[in-house]
């Protein structure tokens, strides 16, 4: 797992948005950390960074976040942020622009270009 500093938290504010709309095809159940030695990781996190007024809450292990970028759209767990939290993952640089280059979650844009390429690329 390439290690690196936690992203700005412009960054994570957006991506905590991202997990509360749904565009997902379904869960068999809650996904462990494979990486926690002692535990299966936590299942939710609270996070409070920079000039945020107020924290975030986000749900862990449940569901993936959507990040559309052209004619592609990246696809992470939201395990993600214990991953960056607890083990130092380092998000990728293009992985941060895309997030910052993609529509607000809470628009109809951001729903439609990522229901764009993941019904393109959908296999029947």
């Amino acid at each position: 797992m390439p290690q690196g500093p936690v992203p700005p938290a412009d960054v994570l504010q957006k991506l905590a948005r991202m997990l509360e709309v749904d565009v997902s095809r379904g869960f068999l159940g809650w996904h462990d950390c494979e990486f926690c030695r002692l535990s299966v990781g936590p299942r939710s996190l609270q996070f409070m960074l920079g000039d945020m007024k107020s924290s975030m809450h986000v749900e862990l292990g449940i569901r993936n976040l959507y990040v559309p970028a052209g004619q592609v759209t990246y696809v992470a767990p939201s395990l993600v942020f214990h991953y960056i939290d607890s083990h130092g993952y380092g998000l990728p640089q293009v992985f941060i622009e895309a997030v910052r280059a993609c529509p607000d979650p809470s628009t109809p844009e951001y729903r439609e270009a990522v229901l764009a390429t993941l019904n393109r690329d959908a296999t029947p």
